[in-house]
């Protein structure tokens, strides 16, 4: 059985090579390989890591319709095979394409959905990202205080530190986003301290915007136009 297991693990290997070179030709030769053997072997999630891949390498060439016509053909292959992880995981993945689609409105309903089935079915996950994702969609929508809390709620239940921090940090922009001035500056203080403590440096772009915020705020306009 460890052997079984071990050869679907294996098979991950040109999946993860060729997504880092971006051959999607060879991106999917490896997928269709992972996903046979997978799905002989019995270790369904490695059959749905190579669906994943699949449909995000779609996503990141922009064929978002592909990408969501094949990712219902995912939820409808995981409810046949009655494997929560692959539904779970393909709601999210909804949600990413939907963000990329600029539709937060939608993006929103399926990370809702995502985390609602994962609290029933899947309750191993760290649900963290979720959050961040649901509240990134809230600001969006301009719902901040709900957007908040669902940062919050990603920070009490992370599992990981990365997932942690990637939801302070969203905590951060929306105490920025309800004008929580004297908040803002005492939690973006706090975050990049944890930051440091930890020699974290992920999410880099987005921390730029961040302190690009936090220097426009507190008048240091050279140190902001030197981020541009």
């Amino acid at each position: 059985q460890g052997d079984k297991k071990a050869q679907c693990l294996a098979l991950t290997i040109p999946v993860l090579h060729y997504v880092n070179k971006k051959q999607f030709k060879q991106v999917e030769e490896a997928v269709e390989r992972i996903k046979e053997v997978s799905r002989k072997n019995g270790y369904l999630q490695y059959y749905y890591f190579g669906c994943s891949n699949v449909i995000n390498q779609h996503i990141n060439q922009g064929r978002t319709l592909l990408a969501l016509q094949e990712s219902m053909k995912m939820k409808e292959q995981a409810m046949a095979d009655n494997y929560p992880y692959g539904i779970a995981t393909c709601l999210r993945i909804m949600g990413n394409i939907y963000v990329t689609r600029r539709s937060p409105k939608e993006a929103l309903e399926r990370y809702q959905e995502a985390l609602e089935y994962s609290q029933k079915y899947v309750t191993d996950q760290d649900l963290a990202f979720l959050y961040r994702s649901i509240s990134k969609q809230l600001h969006a929508l301009r719902r901040y205080e709900e957007a908040l809390q669902a940062a919050e709620q990603g920070i009490a239940c992370a599992k990981t530190y990365k997932n942690k921090a990637a939801c302070m940090q969203q905590k951060c922009e929306m105490l920025y986003a309800l004008d929580r001035n004297e908040d803002f500056l005492n939690y973006y203080a706090f975050c990049v301290k944890d930051r440091e403590e930890h020699n974290s440096n992920d999410r880099p772009n987005e921390w730029i915007v961040l302190k690009m915020k936090y220097y426009i705020y507190t008048a240091q306009y050279d140190k902001a136009c030197l981020l541009y």
